[in-house]
C-alpha cells in the first residue's frame, strides 16, 4: 500500500498527522475497524439491480477503502462517510454481503498491521530528528558559551 512520504507523517497522542508547512495538518489513518452496523435502505436501480444501503460503525478511511478494493475487486459498493451502498441484483445479494464481510474483516487485520508498521516507522523518524535538532541545540549552546566565556 502506497503511503506519503514518511517525512510528512508524524504522531501525536498516538494518532498519525499529516505535516503541511511544518505544522499538524490532516489526521492520517485514524484508528479504523468497520463493520456494518445495520441495515438502511433499499432502492430500485432498473435492470433488475438494487442498491442496499448500510450504516458503517464509523466512516471509512481512504486508505482503508483502497486496500478493501485491492481485497474484494469489482464488486460495485461505494462508501460515503459512514455508509456502504452496494449495487446488485437481489439473488446475488446474500453471497455478494458474505464477500464483503469477510474482505472488511482481512482488510481490518490488514489496515490494523500496516498503521502499526507506520506508526513504528513514524516514531523512529521522529526520535531520530529530535536527536539531530537536540545535537544542534546542544551545539549550539557550547559555541555560546564559548563565546561568553572569552575574554576582551
Amino acid at each position: 500500500m502506497q503511503h506519503l512520504p514518511i517525512e510528512r507523517l508524524t504522531l501525536k497522542d498516538g494518532r498519525i498527522f499529516e505535516l503541511y508547512n511544518g505544522k499538524l495538518s490532516n489526521p492520517f489513518m485514524a484508528f479504523s475497524e468497520l463493520q456494518v452496523t445495520k441495515k438502511l435502505a433499499v432502492k430500485d436501480r432498473g435492470q433488475g439491480e438494487c442498491e442496499f444501503s448500510f450504516e458503517l460503525s464509523c466512516p471509512a478511511d481512504p486508505i482503508w477503502v483502497a486496500m478493501f478494493r485491492e481485497d474484494l475487486g469489482k464488486t460495485p459498493i461505494e462508501f460515503q462517510g459512514d455508509r456502504m451502498l452496494l449495487t446488485c441484483l437481489p439473488a446475488n445479494l446474500e453471497q455478494t454481503y458474505l464477500q464483503i464481510k469477510d474482505s472488511m474483516a482481512k482488510t481490518n487485520a490488514r489496515y490494523a498491521t500496516e498503521r502499526k508498521e507506520l506508526v513504528a516507522k513514524i516514531a523512529a523518524k521522529d526520535e531520530s530528528l529530535k536527536m539531530v535538532r537536540q545535537k544542534q541545540e546542544d551545539r549550539a549552546a557550547a559555541v555560546q558559551q564559548q563565546f561568553d566565556k572569552l575574554e576582551l
